[in-house]
Order: structure tokens, then C-alpha cells, then sequence
């Protein structure tokens, strides 16, 4: 295996304060299908090839990072990971009903989700 191979699995191997998808979406009691599906109809994301990425504005907001993860040498899967400010931009958009501006604008300076008002659009 080389260097680079070795690196790459070395950094998608670590853990620290990002959030998979299905992890938010337990949360929110919904699946993750529903969740991307819910942020795509929104404009926030779209799936290119195997991987979600996010659409403009919200790519330059530090919202996720791409993780990179190696089976072998020959195959590897890019899985789009939500970051702290990501996670607390979903929470704000779901739980509390805000718009994506307004959640995203939220998320930005406090990097958490708004205390909830129990409002839910799966109520």
C-alpha cells in the first residue's frame, strides 16, 4: 500500500465532531432517505454520483466535510459527514421551522441548534 493510501485511511479513520447523516435523522425520528430527500427538495443538496454535496451557498459554510473511506486498495467510498455548525443547520431547519437562511445564518454564529419550540413540519 502506499504512502498516500495509507494517509488517506489514517484521516478517515478519525473521529471527532461530525455527524453521518442517519445519526441526524434518528434524532429527528425520520430515515436519512428522507432527511436528504427533505434537503434536496430545498435546494441545500444534490447527489452526484454516489455522494451528496452541497449546493451553493452552502458549500463555503463549513456545513461538512467529504470522509474518505478505503476497503483496499482498489476501492474507496466519499461519504459527505455534517459537521457541528452542519448538524445544528438541519436541527434549526426541522425542529424549529426556520427558513435555510435563517437557520444557516443561526448555525454560522452559534454553531448550535436553536432550544427547540417543539415545531416540527413531520408533526
Amino acid at each position: 500500500m502506499d504512502n498516500n493510501l495509507i494517509q488517506e485511511k489514517r484521516m478517515s479513520s478519525r473521529k471527532d465532531d461530525c455527524y453521518s447523516t442517519l445519526s441526524i435523522a434518528k434524532e429527528l425520528g425520520m430515515s436519512a432517505i428522507a432527511l436528504n430527500e427533505y434537503l434536496r427538495e430545498r435546494g441545500i443538496q444534490e447527489k452526484k454520483g454516489q455522494t451528496w454535496l452541497l449546493n451553493p451557498p452552502y458549500d463555503k459554510q463549513r456545513l461538512t466535510e467529504i470522509r474518505s473511506f478505503q476497503f483496499d486498495e482498489m476501492h474507496r467510498h466519499d461519504q459527505m459527514v455534517w459537521t457541528k455548525r452542519g448538524r445544528a443547520f438541519i436541527m434549526n431547519l426541522v425542529q424549529n421551522g426556520m427558513s435555510p437562511i435563517v437557520a444557516l445564518n443561526y448555525a454560522i454564529e452559534y454553531s448550535e441548534p436553536m432550544p427547540s419550540m417543539q415545531l416540527s413540519i413531520f408533526d
